[in-house]
């Protein structure tokens, strides 16, 4: 719809079927290298920690997990469209922590959203790790997270316990 308006109003002058196709496949490069990247993480923290994944998705997300090969690295998925449930909706979070075998001021949560992630976090009782990146909208958050980090692979330098 993008490209669409912008052929429309002269600011395109590529072939929009190409230009998304070139797109798609950038985007998908770009999304495999930063899975593959995220694995080595993944890998080391899953070999010292119990991982669950819990997302707010469309309801195929086992299905990326799986495909994308990231699902030994998680005991569970836990997804809103599965679960009937959304962040920032604590109970999500709750399922997790119900199936987590420590206690749950033991338990760290890392999220790249403020209000979806480190709140409810918050609000359980449990440690936050908040992925820094673009903010969604021009309104200031308060960052009440434990510890901020820029890529995934910083949580390896956290003082996390286990």
């Amino acid at each position: 719809i993008e490209l669409s308006y912008l052929q429309q109003n002269g600011c395109l002058k590529a072939n929009i079927d190409t230009l998304r196709d070139e797109l798609a496949d950038d985007l998908y490069q770009r999304t495999c290298e930063t899975v593959e990247d995220s694995k080595r993480t993944l890998r080391v923290l899953s070999a010292k920690y119990p991982l669950i994944l819990v997302s707010n998705f469309y309801g195929n997300l086992q299905t990326v997990v799986d495909e994308f090969g990231l699902t030994p690295f998680f005991r569970k998925v836990i997804e809103s469209a599965q679960v009937n449930l959304r962040k920032p909706d604590p109970r999500i979070f709750q399922l997790a922590l119900n199936i987590m075998p420590v206690p749950t001021a033991d338990i760290c949560i890392v999220g790249d959203s403020i209000k979806n992630d480190i709140h409810p976090a918050h609000s359980l009782g449990c440690k936050t790790i908040h992925i820094l990146g673009e903010p969604w909208s021009d309104k200031q958050e308060v960052d009440e997270s434990d510890w901020q980090i820029h890529h995934l692979d910083e949580i390896l330098k956290l003082p996390l316990q286990g």
